[in-house]
């Protein structure tokens, strides 16, 4: 592979002229980033008020650091972990988006035959896989917040 031809070289201009735009008028961007983040989280917060309304509280005690437990460095941590493997997954749909943005589409562009066509539709599988990695991460979260406040409560 040529070095011209690499994602990283070949995004420069189109990341300068971004950068050049951003500098020159940033609310266009910041309008869409804030109306998607509070669409988002008010989605979220119904999403985890319906899974607690319809949620069988858990009848074992449900020990809850700062609430009805003393906290420890081993909730720290554990909450740290949890966070991490959340951003994780989000950093990998985005590295995937921008793989399936970038890299193969140019990829596509320089083969033929089979190699070709598939290389056309991995760019379209690769953006599903990023839907689905985040809509898989925030349900669970949804469900996992909504059962604990189904079962706090309840206590």
């Amino acid at each position: 592979m040529k070095t011209n031809e690499l994602v990283l070289v070949r995004g420069m201009d189109a990341t300068k002229a971004t950068l050049r735009r951003w500098n020159a008028d940033p609310w266009p961007v910041l309008r869409g980033w804030v109306g998607w983040s509070v669409l988002t989280a008010v989605g979220l917060l119904f999403a985890v008020y319906a899974v607690a309304r319809t949620s069988q509280p858990d009848s074992t005690r449900l020990a809850l650091p700062g609430v009805n437990a003393d906290v420890t460095i081993g909730d720290l941590g554990h909450t740290l972990l949890r966070n991490a493997l959340v951003l994780a997954l989000h950093a990998m749909a985005c590295v995937a988006g921008f793989i399936a943005g970038s890299s193969v589409p140019h990829q596509a562009s320089l083969r033929s035959g089979m190699s070709r066509k598939v290389h056309e539709r991995a760019g379209a599988l690769a953006i599903v896989f990023v839907v689905c990695a985040t809509v898989f991460s925030l349900s669970t979260q949804a469900y996992i917040l909504g059962q604990a406040a189904s079962t706090l409560a309840e206590s």
